[in-house]
């Protein structure tokens, strides 16, 4: 059998092109995150490696701006002017506060010959036990009130920045469906605060627009035909997202994202193959076209497997729409 990477004379090939093919591939804050893993583990002495700090959501009300000029639903080409002020902006604070190097140092002494301890990742450390060996790792994104429509973002290609878009798009999903989410969500008016708590552009932005992921999940992946996962501090807050209307996508081609609301913060999550999947939401196969129902036979195992390692049965806690987790 011929094994990759090795020369018939036992000697390791040089796999650098493999590696930044890899890296090319990767999310740029993840391949950000890569290179640093690989700078400190080639030279320990220079390593910044530490506990994530945690972030603090911005909060309180824009001033000087008219009400009506917040209400108003802008057009694509606003939010394109809008998000491209925005870039810049964060552009300019991120090369100040989140630059390589920025000032932590290892200072321990060449004679010290302890290994490095392992990278610690207090967002994991916070989310139910059942699920933290499910998770790889989790990437951070601004606190600025779209931290859930940055994470979004970040997910599904667009980079954190294009948070704008995808505030943009789940609007244009609600109205152009707005018959059929004013019969799933319980409240007839709801769909209407959705829209309202949509259509903010400014930053940072005040507590009634941020994300309120469990109404908004299945907006999400109807729109962009995905499965999203979401998991708060409490088992009862792990949700799975599915298409109301489109059918199961073949595996090579399903996107499956998932995101996390710890301490008032969205942040990415990245889950390890055959994760754990909670039940499908009440509301969901009440709701769903015949077609989008294919998808539970992907994940049927896994969520038996849920109810026999958690304790829980169908109907239980997180059967029906909660409040705002944002």
């Amino acid at each position: 059998m011929h094994v990759h990477g090795y020369h018939d004379d036992g000697a390791r090939a040089n796999r650098t092109s493999q590696v930044v093919e890899i890296l090319d591939g990767m999310d740029p804050q993840m391949r950000e995150h890569m290179i640093d893993r690989f700078f400190d583990m080639a030279d320990p002495s220079q390593s910044t490696v530490r506990a994530p700090s945690y972030k603090i959501e911005h909060r309180g009300r824009s001033t000087g701006k008219d009400e009506q000029s917040r209400r108003r639903i802008h057009s694509f080409a606003d939010l394109i002017t809008l998000g491209s002020k925005a870039t810049q902006t964060n552009a300019t604070s991120r090369r100040r506060g989140r630059g390589r190097g920025s000032g932590v140092r290892n200072t321990q002494s060449t004679h010290d010959h302890s290994p490095i301890p392992p990278i610690r990742d207090t967002y994991i450390e916070q989310l139910p036990v059942v699920m933290q060996r499910h998770i790889s790792h989790t990437v951070d994104v601004e606190p600025d009130g779209h931290c859930g429509f940055r994470a979004i973002a970040a997910l599904i290609g667009f980079g954190e920045e294009g948070w704008f878009q995808v505030r943009y798009k789940f609007m244009e999903e609600i109205q152009q469906n707005k018959r059929q989410y004013d019969q799933l969500y319980p409240d007839r008016e709801m769909t209407e605060n959705l829209l309202f708590l949509l259509n903010y552009f400014g930053q940072p932005a005040p507590e009634r627009h941020w994300m309120e992921s469990m109404t908004l999940g299945i907006v999400i992946t109807s729109r962009y035909n995905l499965v999203l996962h979401t998991f708060g501090q409490n088992n009862w807050s792990y949700f799975i997202h599915l298409s109301l209307r489109s059918p199961p996508l073949p595996d090579q081609e399903c996107r499956e994202i998932a995101i996390a609301h710890v301490g008032r913060h969205f942040v990415q999550v990245f889950l390890h193959s055959h994760y754990l999947v909670p039940p499908f939401p009440m509301w969901w196969w009440n709701h769903s076209s015949d077609e989008a129902k294919g998808w539970a036979a992907r994940y049927i195992t896994r969520v038996n497997l849920w109810y026999e390692i958690t304790g829980t049965g169908p109907n239980g806690l997180g059967a029906e729409f909660g409040g705002n987790i944002d």
